[in-house]
This record gives C-alpha cells, structure tokens and sequence, in this order.
C-alpha cells in the first residue's frame, strides 16, 4: 500500500482502495481504512483536503514512508518529503487522472504491467535505463496473443506547441520503445496533439482518456498521428 501511494504520487481514498483490491492486498474495506489511518497517524503517508480536485482524501509518500520504503529496497530518486502540493492542486489533478487511466486498463483485464512515472525517472536519473523522456508510465498489454507495450502521456492540460514539438524530437530518438499513446483530457487538447504530431516518423497514437471508461478496450478508437487516419487501440498496438 505505502509503495503505491509513493508510485502514484497523489491518490485518492477510494482510487487506492480499488487498487489494493484488484491486486487482492486488502479485501476488507473497514481493514483497509484501518491500515491507512495508522500510516497517517505514524506519519509515513500525508493527508491532503483539496475540494478542488477531488471529494475524497488524497493521499501523498512523506518523509518517514520515503526512508522506510529504500531501507525497504524501493528505487527512489523524488523529494525527500514526497512531492509538494501546488495551490492550484494542478500536479495533483494530473496525478488523479493517471490513476483512473491505470484502474480503466486494470478493469479490461488485459493490463499486465505498469511502470509509473516515478519508477521511470528514478531509473533514468540513476543511469539505470535511458529511456529518452520520463514518460507518465509504461504499460504492457495482453492483447490478441501478443503483449504489446507502450509509452503513456496523459495531457490533462495543454504545454505550448514548441514543447510539443520539443517531445516529438525526443521521440523521433527513443530507441527503447516504439509505441506512444497520448491520452487527451478534452477535444481541444486532442486537436492540438493532432497537429503537433502528425507526419511523424514514429507510432504515435491519440485519443481521449474518457473513452477507457466509457468503451471497452478494442471499441476505443484513437488517431494514428503518422496518417491522421481513426484506429481501433487494440489493433494499433
């Protein structure tokens, strides 16, 4: 549980319920509260009250969590204190949207892994891999007999198009991957990811991050950016 609040970042009470209880960690909603009550009260995990960004509680790894989890063995390169929360509850939000990304994929039972965004930077600044950005995460699905993996970006809020375009060199590069899912928060973030990608030499898909809960999985329909042509998910992986 402490290991998943420290990956996600920020999360909420009921999203690390419904992880803890797919991964069948807890199976008892009056223990899991229980569990997590006593790792705030001890300090390991802080509390965070923001209206603005969820009803729930959510959740963040602090300072004694952090220590306890590398002596643990944890791979850990963030802040000491856990990350810091804005007040705008921006980085939070984001955090929160990848969460529901991640329990959508959890749901279509053909998520076989997950690599966060925590996990990828702390390999990439410790020269453990070198991937060519620090992706939101790395999944690997089971699709059709085939496991199919991908780097994930979810973009909850539109970056400038010289960014954009700053990213898309970086892809053009990755040697580690070959497979880029943009998941988009609105259709205006979903146009521009559009033109900023589009001609690309690389397997760049978009779509929009509603449409995992909405859709089952081979029914989600994304761009493929290389062509602009409309593609089932499960087929372009």
């Amino acid at each position: 549980m402490l290991r998943q609040i420290l990956n996600s970042q920020f999360i909420t009470h009921t999203q690390l319920w419904r992880l803890m209880r797919h991964a069948c960690i807890e199976l008892s909603r009056a223990s899991f509260c229980w569990r997590v009550r006593r790792l705030w009260a001890h300090g390991f995990v802080a509390r965070h009250s923001l209206p603005m960004v969820d009803s729930d509680f959510v959740y963040s790894i602090a300072g004694p969590g952090v220590t306890f989890l590398e002596t643990a063995g944890a791979l850990y390169n963030g802040p000491r204190n856990g990350p810091k929360v804005t007040g705008d509850g921006a980085s939070v939000a984001h955090a929160l949207g990848l969460n529901a990304i991640h329990l959508d994929l959890l749901r279509s039972g053909q998520l076989v892994l997950w690599q966060t965004e925590v996990e990828i930077r702390s390999e990439n600044e410790l020269a453990i891999s070198n991937y060519a950005k620090h992706y939101d995460a790395i999944g690997t699905l089971q699709l059709d007999g085939h496991a199919a993996r991908f780097a994930l970006e979810y973009e909850r809020t539109p970056k400038l198009q010289s960014e954009y375009l700053r990213i898309r060199e970086l892809l053009e590069v990755e040697q580690r991957i070959d497979r880029f899912l943009y998941l988009a928060a609105n259709s205006h973030i979903h146009s521009l990811l559009k033109k900023c990608f589009w001609g690309t030499t690389r397997s760049v898909y978009i779509g929009l991050a509603n449409d995992l809960s909405l859709h089952k999985l081979d029914a989600v329909e994304v761009v493929d950016a290389q062509t602009m042509q409309c593609r089932r998910l499960a087929s372009s992986l």
